[in-house]
C-alpha cells in the first residue's frame, strides 16, 4: 500500500508539472490530495476493521480442566521427592 501511495504521488507529480496553467495545475494537486486521502482512509479504515474482526473471532483462553485424566508421558517419571534424596559423597 506504501509503494502504491509513492507511485502516486510520482504519476502526481508529472501530471502537475505538465500542466499548461495554473488552474490546470490546481487542479492536479487538489485531486493529488483526494486520491492521497483516499487513499490512506481505505489504508487506515482497513487496519481497524481487520483488528476489530481479530479480537472478536480470536479462541478465548481454555480453562485448565479439573481431574482430567489426559496422558502426559510425565507418570514414566520418578518424582525425585518421593524418594530419598542421596547427596553426593565428595571423594579426595
Amino acid at each position: 500500500m506504501f509503494l502504491m501511495l509513492i507511485a502516486f504521488w510520482g504519476s502526481a507529480g508529472d501530471v502537475i508539472d505538465k500542466a499548461g496553467s495554473d488552474a490546470e495545475r490546481a487542479g492536479a494537486a487538489i485531486g493529488g490530495m483526494l486520491g492521497t486521502g483516499f487513499t490512506l482512509f481505505i489504508w487506515v479504515f482497513g487496519l481497524i476493521l481487520g483488528g476489530i474482526i481479530m479480537l472478536l473471532t480470536r479462541p478465548s483462553v481454555p480453562t485448565p480442566m479439573k481431574n482430567a485424566k489426559t496422558h502426559t508421558g510425565a507418570e514414566h517419571f520418578v518424582n525425585v521427592s518421593d524418594h530419598q534424596q542421596q547427596k553426593p559423597s565428595l571423594v579426595l
